[in-house]
């Protein structure tokens, strides 16, 4: 019984390790493109990765708050200068 417990406990660990990898890169590259777009805030994209990566959906959902969310402040549109 207690190998069976321990192989459960390694299955678990990595069936949540592959989803907070899956989430962190999802964040990253996400993260990444809005870089470009110049619509990324306050963090750098890598550092969102390492928070995905540690704390896994809380990560994903502070970005998605941040950065998605409707209840974020608007942003301002481009100006144009002619």
């Amino acid at each position: 019984m207690g190998s069976a417990l321990g192989l459960f406990m390694i299955a678990v660990g990595a069936v949540t390790l592959i989803a907070h990898l899956v989430m962190a890169f999802s964040v990253y590259m996400r993260a990444e493109h809005q870089r470009l777009a110049h619509t990324l805030r306050y963090m750098p994209a890598f550092f969102w990765f390492v928070v995905t990566l540690l704390t896994g959906l809380m990560g994903l959902m502070a970005f998605w708050f941040i950065h998605d969310s409707a209840l974020r402040e608007p942003k301002e549109p481009p100006r144009r200068e002619d």
